[in-house]
């Protein structure tokens, strides 16, 4: 009793950074929110697309998808966060016109040359059993490659609007893209038409509104040119971002591109339906760490770093919560509001859970190596995990199919997280404890104890997350006591 009130006394004290969290950074956490809002509006609008579109079509959808990240990406190489760094750095109006306008016209020009090749080669690339269930492949392909352009223009004013603290605009457009988005996929569903042709057709109208309301507040600013000396300092930013980023994407995604040619497209539905919707709870855990990160950055700026060693234990103590409970129910929402044939194979949903709760020891690591300006390591270490989650896939997935795939994303994970703490802890002297790896380890280890047995689950679980419940409120005490010191 006495700790949980002086755990509310610290809660209720939080207006020591009030001020703090109300300014740039509290409207950048809206930003995030918004988006973790909207990830949680897929969840629950999941169930009633799944019980129009078949698993094979559903598994159409998840290898596009997938292909739409990494063409996105490419076509933009990072461009957006390039004009997001510079536009800061000056008021010149002439200046700003010149950044947007160059970043805008090789964004068009790569997203043009990158949506006509999908169009004319993707149906001769894609395997033949996707494209039996794709209805019309180049029909799909042009709704797809709209998307991905829409995506990219929308992406660049996104990064523009938050560098320049436009952040209602962001939040503004992001909520519009979700409304105008599922507003159609829903009014398709309840007249029985969602198709994967539809299902793209609708992501790309509200993309288009998206773009719309991004672009309005700057229509000043747009001047199609296209400044030598401005692009060359943006793509020497730019470039090593977009390896590192297409090798982000490609641990979480690639999975689904390898597979398509192995495994049948019901198992492929399977697989993005599994991922999908073990990925969302831990968005909540993502948004903390977004939250949280400006914090532990000004306890570097001024020499506490207890503050990111308490965000740290706390993000894995939350992440850890999630990762039980979500093993313990999603199977029980499976089988409540998803049809039997979309039900995944025994063990898939917690050797996902295990490797999602790895990619926090990644999420945590990587923040003292951004601050101390440590980036150019994270290429090298991303890069390295993906190597390894492909190779991983091409062994693994013929012999034992989806759980083959989920292993190779879990060791990529393990490999990704545990390069990252080490790599911080030596040139930054920060990285998570020792006894936050344990705990997440033997985390880890539990969840995949949970496929062997439901005793296990409950004779082990449930007492493991009372612990973590009592070591949780430790861990926020302390964050909150020294993110309070701060303003002191």
């Amino acid at each position: 009793m006495q700790l949980f009130s002086r755990l509310i006394m610290h809660l209720t004290s939080a207006y020591k950074i009030k001020s703090y969290l109300s300014g740039d950074k509290g409207k950048t956490i809206a930003v995030v929110g918004v988006g973790i809002l909207s990830r949680f509006l897929t969840l629950l609008t999941l169930p009633l697309y799944t019980r129009s579109l078949s698993p094979q079509e559903y598994g159409v959808i998840g290898l596009c998808a997938s292909l739409a990240l990494f063409i996105s990406l490419f076509s933009t190489l990072s461009l957006p966060s390039a004009a997001a760094r510079f536009v800061i750095e000056t008021e010149n109006k002439v200046y700003r016109q010149n950044l947007l306008g160059s970043v805008l016209t090789s964004v068009l020009i790569l997203g043009s040359i990158f949506c006509l090749s999908l169009i004319l080669f993707g149906p001769f690339l894609l395997p033949n059993k996707i494209v039996i269930y794709s209805g019309n492949i180049r029909l799909l392909l042009v709704a797809l490659s709209g998307e991905i352009f829409l995506r990219a223009i929308s992406t660049t004013f996104s990064s523009y609007n938050l560098a320049l603290k436009k952040h209602s605009n962001v939040a503004l457009s992001e909520f519009t893209e979700q409304a105008v988005r599922h507003s159609i996929l829903v009014s398709l569903t309840i007249f029985g038409a969602l198709t994967p042709i539809n299902y793209f057709i609708g992501g790309a109208t509200g993309v288009a509104c998206m773009a719309l309301v991004l672009a309005l507040p700057n229509l000043t600013n747009i001047k199609i040119c296209f400044n030598t000396k401005i692009m060359r300092k943006c793509f020497a930013f730019s470039i090593p971002l977009a390896i590192h980023s297409s090798a982000y994407i490609g641990i979480h995604y690639l999975d689904r591109i390898l597979l398509a040619p192995i495994v049948s497209p019901v198992l492929l539905g399977k697989y993005h339906l599994a991922y999908s919707l073990v990925f969302a709870p831990f968005s909540v855990v993502i948004l903390l760490a977004k939250a949280w990160t400006p914090l532990s950055n000004l306890g570097f700026l001024k020499n506490n770093p207890k503050i990111y060693r308490a965000m740290s234990a706390a993000l894995a103590d939350v992440g850890i919560l999630v990762a039980i409970i979500t093993a313990v129910f999603l199977p029980i929402i499976l089988s409540s509001f998803f049809k039997n044939n979309y039900q995944p194979p025994s063990g898939l949903i917690e050797i996902l859970i295990a490797a999602e709760l790895l990619y926090l020891i990644y999420t945590s690591s990587v923040t003292p190596l951004t601050y101390f300006q440590y980036n150019s390591f994270l290429p090298l270490i991303t890069c390295f995990s993906l190597i390894i989650n492909i190779a991983l896939i091409i062994i693994l997935a013929p012999k034992y199919g989806l759980l083959g795939a989920a292993t190779a994303t879990l060791f990529a994970f393990m490999v990704l997280g545990s390069a990252t703490a080490i790599c911080s802890h030596i040139k930054t002297g920060e990285s998570l404890s020792f006894k936050t790896c344990i705990t997440l380890v033997f985390s880890c280890l539990l969840l995949i104890s949970f496929i062997a047995s439901d005793t296990i689950k409950f004779a082990i679980g449930i007492p493991f997350v009372i612990y973590m419940v009592f070591r949780l409120t430790f861990d926020i005490r302390l964050f909150f006591s020294e993110s309070s010191n701060l303003h002191n």
